[in-house]
């Protein structure tokens, strides 16, 4: 059941979203240490605690491979040890990691009110991610007071491919790292490959048109979103600024007519306080 749970929300079949190509043709790409980083990679809201023969259930690593990995984790203060459930849990050590990088994006925290307002007017969850592999990251999360169905929260990680949010980030990044991008997408959903390129290059067309491009009941049934890419003066990443709720509440006329316009001002506005034209 839990690896199941774990390879509904990735497009690549790893907890990482690390590509089969990546691993085989890469001379500098180093094995052991891509496996110790997926460890601290399963754990999530709803797998907060794991025993050895867990982890390597999700991973499939062997036990004795994997609880040699633990245990140096455990040691750096990257994972806790529970004695009585005989299982780890991450540890402070992954705050220090993250915490460079979140105070890297400031701008969050300029757009934070115009943020609120959207979530409230939508009865949403408005986030903002950035890419790891086939998945995007949730780095900022809010929800409108009457939010309801999206447990999705800071860290959590959603398909590339199959997102408003990814469809939004492939729409603003270069012809060649779409392509390259695309290529893993195909390697990873070789049955669905003509089907997936055909709704993202539809998105695209979507952010060309209007600014923001939105997915209706297609990651899950009963869900709308809509996202818009998201440049920072100064930093060559690509975000994206997504609305996210119920299908009943956040309905096509809502996005259309209102929560997509609003995302676009919320982009404009960053570039404007930032100086950019």
């Amino acid at each position: 059941m839990r690896k199941r749970a774990m390879s509904e929300s990735t497009t690549a079949g790893s907890p990482t979203g690390i590509d089969k190509r990546s691993r085989q043709d890469d001379g500098q790409f180093v094995v052991a240490l891509a496996r110790g980083m997926e460890i601290l990679s399963v754990f999530s809201g709803d797998q907060q605690e794991l025993s050895n023969s867990e982890l390597s259930e999700i991973t499939g690593q062997t036990k004795p491979t994997l609880t040699r990995y633990t245990f140096t984790l455990m040691k750096m203060g990257y994972l806790r040890y529970n004695e009585k459930t005989a299982a780890y849990s991450l540890g402070p050590g992954v705050i220090s990691l993250a915490a460079p990088y979140l105070r890297e994006r400031g701008f969050i925290a300029n757009i934070r009110p115009e943020i609120e307002e959207v979530a409230d007017f939508a009865r949403a969850s408005v986030s903002i991610t950035a890419r790891r592999n086939l998945e995007m990251v949730y780095l900022f999360c809010i929800k409108g007071p009457s939010a309801v169905g999206l447990r999705l929260d800071t860290g959590a990680v959603v398909p590339i491919a199959t997102t408003s949010h990814g469809r939004a980030y492939l729409s603003a990044i270069s012809k060649e790292e779409r392509a390259a991008i695309l290529g893993q997408i195909s390697e990873a959903e070789p049955e669905r490959t003509d089907d997936l390129i055909g709704k993202i290059e539809d998105a695209r067309q979507q952010v060309t048109e209007r600014g923001f491009c939105a997915v209706y009941g297609e990651w899950s049934p009963d869900v709308n979103a809509v996202a818009v890419p998201l440049t920072v003066p100064g930093s060559p990443e690509v975000f994206t600024i997504n609305c996210g709720g119920l299908s009943s509440t956040l309905t096509r006329e809502i996005i259309e007519s209102e929560v997509g316009p609003r995302l676009t001002e919320i982009r404009d506005l960053l570039c404007s306080r930032s100086g950019a034209a």
